[in-house]
This record gives structure tokens, C-alpha cells and sequence, in this order.
């Protein structure tokens, strides 16, 4: 009797649990190239709006073409390329700037979670310098070297070098980026 009783409730957890939605996945990455950063501690913040913007200094959507990034003092442009990643990057930004912090990794990139993820289309591509790229979702990656991976380019950062990009960052500590429209 004990049997049939275990096995019984064997059943029925299974049968729950097969017709139980799946939780959303957290904290997933898709392979190694970049350690997930996406924690709380990381995230200066995700989005500010900025409730005084008026219509007649938003970009729209449609015709932003380029992104200026802040660091500290220092501020450059980015060139938004024709990709899903960089549309929804651009959409995110209608609601106000986005702060993340950053840092080096690999000797060739800074890297910072955004705190919300963006639709993408990874392509297998070969990086360089001053690319600004979409990794695992919700990740920011800024190149001031190369590396091959699958990646959805979001932009490049007009006129970048290796030594110009690491003198924007003030190296390859921790620093706070902001990202803007306007």
C-alpha cells in the first residue's frame, strides 16, 4: 500500500509540473566570454526620466542616428547601426538618459548590465575598435580592442581609437556611463 501511495504521488507531482508554466529565466548567460555583471551593485541606474523633456527636444525614434556617451567630464558620439538592438537602445533613451557602470574586461572591452534586457539578433563578428555591441541581452560592451563571438551590434563610437577609448574611460576601472539622446 505505501508503494502505490508513493508512486501515486510521484505521478501527480509530475503531472504538475509538466503543466506548470516555466519561471522566467534570470541571470542566464548564453556562454563565457563576458562574466554576467547584471547585479543590483552594478546598476548605477538602469533609466532616469527626465520629466521636464518637452516634444521639441526628444529625437524621434525613427530618425535618431546617433547616441552621444558621457564619462565623467568626457563625452563622444555613437553612430547607431541598423539593428533591432540599436531601435530598442533608442527606444529605452525616449524615456531619458541611462546611467550603468562599466568595466575592463579582457584587456579589450568595457562591459556594464543594462538592468532591463533588449531585443536582439546576434551575428557571429569579429569586433573592433570603438564597436559598441548588445551581448547576452542585457549587457553593454564597448571594444577598445577585438574579439570574435556572436554578438548585435548596437553602434560605433565615431573616430575611436585604443588609446583615445581608454583615456574616455580613465582606464578600465569601474566607472559610471551615461548614455543619451540628446
Amino acid at each position: 500500500m505505501k508503494k502505490l501511495t508513493a508512486i501515486l504521488f510521484a505521478l501527480v507531482l509530475l503531472v504538475i509540473c509538466a503543466c506548470t508554466p516555466p519561471l522566467p529565466a534570470t541571470n542566464v548567460t548564453e556562454n563565457t566570454a563576458i562574466p554576467d555583471q547584471q547585479t543590483d551593485q552594478n546598476i548605477d541606474q538602469s533609466q532616469n526620466t527626465d520629466n521636464d523633456q518637452t516634444a521639441d527636444q526628444s529625437v524621434p525614434v525613427e530618425e535618431a542616428t546617433a547616441v552621444q556617451i558621457y564619462c565623467g567630464e568626457n563625452n563622444m558620439e555613437i553612430t547607431l547601426a541598423d539593428t533591432v538592438s540599436a531601435v530598442a537602445f533608442a527606444e529605452k533613451l525616449q524615456n531619458g538618459d541611462i546611467t550603468i557602470k562599466m568595466h575592463g574586461y579582457g584587456d579589450f572591452e568595457m562591459v556594464g548590465g543594462l538592468g532591463f534586457s533588449l531585443e536582439r539578433d546576434d551575428q557571429q563578428m569579429t569586433t573592433t575598435v570603438g564597436d559598441v555591441i548588445l551581448y547576452s541581452g542585457n549587457q553593454i560592451v564597448i571594444f577598445y580592442g577585438s574579439n570574435s563571438w556572436a554578438y548585435t551590434k548596437i553602434g560605433t563610437i565615431n573616430g575611436a581609437t585604443r588609446e583615445g577609448l581608454l583615456a574616455f574611460f580613465g582606464g578600465t576601472a569601474e566607472v559610471s556611463v551615461t548614455f543619451s539622446l540628446h
